[in-house]
């Protein structure tokens, strides 16, 4: 097995397109013309949530070396959370909020993060699915040996 066929930075920073789905019962969730509402974002083995990630890090360990270290709240933490979501994902179609369609950006995304906890939910679960990046990987396959005695 070729250990480049797991070359997870690449993959991941390439993104994946997933389906938002109805937080009630879990359904897709569809545009008035039947289009998939969608969401793109890249993965945690991305170069881009490394980076954020790292980022993060630095400043909440140069709040700490000043002595005013951030107090780690609920609230901290999601927005942490929302901000490092809010930077991987890269695009999304047919999001509509208050009656009004939303144009993507990284801001609009930290909004909606912040206001729909199922929303921030569903873009992290997929943001860490490794499954959901980059090509599929070859099964091996048994011998001709291995086929005939099974």
């Amino acid at each position: 097995m070729d250990l480049a066929n797991f070359d997870l930075a690449s993959d991941a920073e390439a993104g994946t397109t997933f389906h938002l789905a109805n937080p009630r019962n879990g359904q897709p969730l569809f545009q008035e013309d039947g289009t998939p509402i969608t969401i793109g974002i890249k993965g945690v083995d991305s170069p881009t949530f490394r980076a954020k990630a790292r980022e993060q890090a630095a400043r909440r360990r140069d709040m700490n070396s000043s002595g005013v270290g951030p107090e780690i709240t609920e609230e901290f933490v999601t927005r942490e959370t929302v901000e490092l979501l809010a930077t991987c994902t890269f695009e999304w179609s047919g999001i509509v909020c208050d009656g009004q369609p939303v144009e993507f950006s990284t801001e609009a995304a930290e909004r909606l993060y912040s206001r729909f906890f199922w929303m921030r939910e569903q873009a992290d679960a997929a943001c860490s699915n490794r499954n959901l990046y980059g090509r599929p990987v070859p099964q091996p396959q048994p011998s001709a040996d291995q086929a005939a005695h099974a």
